[in-house]
């Protein structure tokens, strides 16, 4: 019996997202997209000072003990924000760009469930 260390059949995603990565091609990609521009860059700043209007909006209208489940998933998306202010100083554009999305739409969960959604007020 002979042991294979890959399967017979791949996927044919997992073919083709494995030739990008063997090839650099998804690097290559990545780096010529606006994310790693300046106005890639400064999207991201913004999206980081937005998310913190909203966070302290959504704080202000919170009973002063909101249920747990609710508390904790602003907590996380808290600690998403300040992921994204991490990577960002550190040149990482592209992980800061994927925390602060993150962030925001943990945040967007919250405003949902407590019904305070309001699409005409969205930045």
């Amino acid at each position: 019996m002979t042991h294979r260390s890959t399967p017979r059949h791949t996927p044919p995603l997992a073919s083709f997202c494995g030739s990008l990565l063997k090839e650099d091609v998804l690097l290559n990609v990545l780096t010529q997209t606006s994310m790693m521009s300046e106005d890639g860059v400064q999207r991201i700043k913004n999206d980081i000072v937005m998310f913190k209007k909203n966070l302290e909006k959504l704080l202000s209208t919170l009973s002063s003990e909101p249920r747990a489940e609710l508390k904790r998933i602003v907590e996380l998306a808290t600690r998403y924000y300040e992921d994204a202010r991490f990577y960002l100083e550190r040149g990482d554009v592209l992980t800061a760009f994927g925390c602060i999305n993150y962030a925001h739409g943990l945040l967007d969960a919250v405003r949902i469930e407590l019904g305070l959604w309001d699409v005409e007020d969205e930045e």
